[in-house]
């Protein structure tokens, strides 16, 4: 595979940013943002998806124009995308059984991939807003369209693999290379920042041109050309485990889309590991079957909200796991045991029943459930109280998680959609179930904007006793307090009104690592990165 650096430079600008983003769930989407998970180390460039991509893909769904992929074999795909302060790395896996060149780019099988450095959401492309194309097969990535300059990164580095069942591309823009026009603005690297974000696949069967094409969030042909239908990403903190918030007032279990859950800004998470075993993928992945799920907990019991895409329900097969429906898993102590103990459970609805049942322990027989049939699929709602769970819900507890689309459309399970993991062998191995913690509610983690009358000063190099500056316009209360990159406060060195006027603290011992220095006013926020030795 090739590492090719780009000829020119791209712009990005700085955003909002506030250490409430340590707290998003990678891969979940809060608002319509996409959060994207902190890697340690950047995933090795080579077109293969290696141990550094081990969170969750996301789903290639919208549908450009109402034209669906033809099949599921013919085309689909997923992506993964991450940063750390070193820059921004994309992988794309692609279904497809026939891969056409052809001497318009656009009209060859090819990835496309849409920036808006500023999140704008404008009307009309930008100094800052690129999109970059990748044909298959070829060695460079163009620019495809712009409103002004030549927008291709300073440097860049690119694979791709073909594969038994498609192609694979992967994509590295250093921080270095993220710079335009000799103004250098770069994307801040810090987890709260937000960027305009799209992908399109592009499919060609036959010399004639493409044949069709899909994104992760825009769904008109015109839009490669406005920004304001491009979707939204933020950087978030290390993917160690889902985050599932508390909320105060218990859903009503109705199969509808209540206030109990928007209020509590509890994250659709997109379920797009596709598990072996059966049909690598549903027959027809965008109307046929997509899915994505919300999950909320109080002391009372667990509550899931689950979402399909889905243009046949079927539940007439004998066998409950053929039908469609849900399944969840839980190992409530998260011990990864690689055989089903007294608190795993594997719990099973099959759509239009009111009851569910244990593939794994006991019935939830207290559990209550709504099905709701909509115009592109349907809706599942479940409430299951304490008597049933595996565990006794409180804050910060962790457990093993899993949740399960089956998909029939009549004649046998035809697919298998997942959070977390792509092996089939979740109903005897809870190891492979994914990793949660029941966390506080995520309603007041909306990241702040940044104020101007607020100033922090700290050395990239924070050695023991090394100086923290910071000036208060105004008179107010100020905090200022150390976070490492998990998002856990690890320091509060200030907390208290002052008058206006520039400060200085002395850093405290810390463990080598990187962190971040927050302060806090009444006005606004500001954001230091540093890099702790001992």
């Amino acid at each position: 595979m090739k590492r090719l650096p780009i000829l020119s430079k791209v712009l990005f600008l700085l955003v909002c940013f506030s250490a409430a983003a340590f707290a998003y769930n990678a891969g979940s989407t809060i608002n319509s943002e996409l959060i994207l998970p902190y890697v340690e180390s950047a995933p090795l460039n080579d077109g293969v998806e290696d141990a550094s991509w081990i969170f969750p893909d996301v789903g290639v769904f919208a549908v450009i124009d109402g034209n669906p992929p033809e099949s599921a074999e013919d085309l689909s795909g997923w992506f993964k995308l991450t940063w750390n302060e070193d820059g921004l790395y994309l992988f794309v896996h692609v279904v497809d059984d026939t891969i056409v060149w052809h001497a318009n780019s656009w009209q060859a099988d090819c990835i496309e991939i849409f920036i808006d450095g500023q999140n704008e959401k404008a009307s009309a492309l930008d100094a800052n807003d690129v999109q970059w194309r990748y044909v298959v097969g070829e060695d460079t990535m163009a620019l495809c369209y712009t409103s002004v300059g030549n927008l291709r990164p300073a440097e860049y580095y690119m694979a791709m693999d073909t594969t038994s069942d498609g192609y694979t591309f992967e994509l590295e823009v250093p921080n270095a290379g993220l710079d335009q026009l000799g103004t250098s603005l770069g994307i801040p690297m810090v987890p709260g920042t937000k960027i305009g974000f799209d992908l399109q696949i592009t499919d060609n069967d036959s010399s004639t041109g493409n044949d069709e094409a899909f994104r992760w969030h825009a769904t008109g042909g015109g839009d490669y050309a406005i920004p304001a239908n491009w979707g939204t990403v933020i950087f978030g903190g290390v993917v160690t485990e889902l985050q599932i918030p508390n909320v105060t007032l218990a859903p009503f279990i109705d199969g509808d889309l209540d206030v109990e859950w928007t209020d509590a800004s509890v994250p659709e998470v997109a379920m797009s590991a596709i598990a072996g075993g059966v049909a690598n993928t549903p027959d027809s992945l965008a109307p046929d079957c997509s899915s994505f799920f919300r999950a909320a907990w109080n002391a009372s019991g667990f509550y899931l909200f689950g979402r399909v895409v889905d243009d046949s329900i079927y539940a007439g097969s004998a066998n409950s796991y053929e039908n469609d429906g849900w399944e969840i898993y839980f190992d409530g102590d998260n011990s990864k045991s690689t055989s089903y103990d007294a608190d795993d459970v594997q719990w099973r609805w099959v759509y239009g029943q009111s009851a569910g049942e244990a593939q794994n322990g006991p019935d939830p027989v207290n559990s209550t459930c709504a099905w709701v049939a909509t115009a592109d699929g349907y809706t599942f709602e479940v409430a299951i109280p304490l008597a049933d769970l595996p565990f006794t819900p409180a804050m910060n507890h962790v457990i093993g998680f899993e949740v399960q689309v089956n998909e029939n459309d009549g004649s046998g399970r035809d697919g298998i959609t997942k959070w977390w993991s792509n092996d089939n062998n979740t109903w005897q191995d809870p190891s492979l179930l994914g990793t949660a913690v029941l966390s506080d509610t995520l309603s007041s983690k909306v990241p702040e904007e940044v104020a101007a009358n607020v100033n922090l000063s700290a050395p990239a190099i924070l050695t023991s006793n090394a100086n923290i500056s910071y000036t208060l316009v105004n008179k107010g209360t100020a905090n200022l307090s150390l976070y490492n990159i998990l998002g856990q406060e690890v320091a509060c060195l200030v907390n208290g009104e002052q008058d206006a006027g520039t400060y200085t603290v002395k850093a405290p011992d810390l463990a080598s690592g990187v962190y971040f220095v927050i302060l806090k006013t009444a006005n606004g926020s500001s954001t230091a990165k540093v890099t702790a030795l001992k």
